[in-house]
């Protein structure tokens, strides 16, 4: 690849210090909190949602009281695994809010299926925030996304992958609306290599459909028991969809204004493993809608 992975540091984090970074943690932990105790359900889904916020919260108080004592340099993995556990959790918490929704949408209106009607929220989620991204997209935000592709250009298993990852860095760079001198040189470098087309060529077509199948299977058990234990591969399948669509902004989020830095995550086993269990009890929330 001709392009190499962008220092985050470089970029992103030489302005925000770290008290603030985990002070977003803890704004964005309130925000969620909130809402799902604002909107309470007769589940044992719920209750268990609760206790899991509980564990979010002592968390953020640990993840706060590092950063004051400067700890979290010597306890890296703890920091990395507690932020990934905090981001499957608030996408969690977005699930219970729209399944509370659009259960009383359901007993408002008779003709609504509440099981579409949350399908259709999450949706609608996850596609307005992504639209709402690139319409007011700032030049931060393309910087950091030209940081996020150039990453997978280089690590993806796949080669037409790392391919539309490196044309999604250039053009990301392209977007940015500031002069050469203004820009580190990483992507004043990477505004002058040339992009690739993002769709594949005919030869291109049994790569392009394995890199999307290794995807789509980082959360493919948690469909399987979904499946196995609530009947409805059809529902299991839309529902992998649409936390992937919200999960992604939310990843996002936690990702950009968060502690860790792109680059720190934990091991793959330890990410399929929390991905799979979150959609698996994604099921379990909105349980009484099948």
């Amino acid at each position: 690849m001709d392009i190499g992975v962008i220092s985050e540091d470089s970029i992103v984090n030489t302005r925000t210090s770290p008290d603030t970074l985990v002070d977003f943690e803890i704004a964005f932990f309130t925000v969620i909190l909130t809402a799902v105790l604002a909107y309470p359900a007769k589940n044992a889904a719920y209750q268990v949602l609760k206790l899991f916020l509980i564990v979010f919260a002592v968390l953020t108080v640990v993840r706060r009281i590092a950063i004051m004592t400067d700890y979290s340099s010597s306890a890296t993995r703890f920091m990395i695994g507690s932020k990934h556990f905090m981001i499957e959790v608030s996408i969690l918490g977005i699930v219970h809010v729209i399944f509370v929704f659009s259960q009383r949408l359901g007993q408002l209106i008779e003709f609504v299926s509440p099981l579409w009607a949350f399908i259709l929220g999450l949706f609608t989620l996850g596609f307005l925030s992504m639209g709402l991204l690139l319409k007011y997209a700032s030049d931060d935000f393309y910087q950091y996304q030209a940081i996020v592709s150039s990453y997978q250009a280089n690590t993806s298993p796949v080669k037409i992958w790392r391919d539309i990852s490196r044309t999604q860095a250039i053009n990301y760079a392209r977007k940015i609306d500031r002069p050469d001198s203004e820009l580190p040189s990483e992507i004043v470098a990477l505004r002058k290599k040339e992009p690739r087309r993002l769709l594949p060529f005919p030869n291109e077509t049994a790569q392009f459909v394995h890199g999307l199948l290794i995807r789509v299977s980082r959360r493919s058990f948690g469909i399987l028991f979904g499946w196995a234990v609530f009947g409805n591969l059809g529902i299991s399948v839309i529902l992998y969809f649409a936390l992937a669509l919200v999960g992604g902004q939310v990843n996002l989020l936690f990702k950009r204004f968060g502690l860790e830095s792109f680059h720190q995550r934990p091991g793959r086993r330890v990410r399929l493993a929390a991905q799979n269990i979150g959609v698996f009890f994604a099921h379990f929330i909105i349980s009484p809608l099948f």
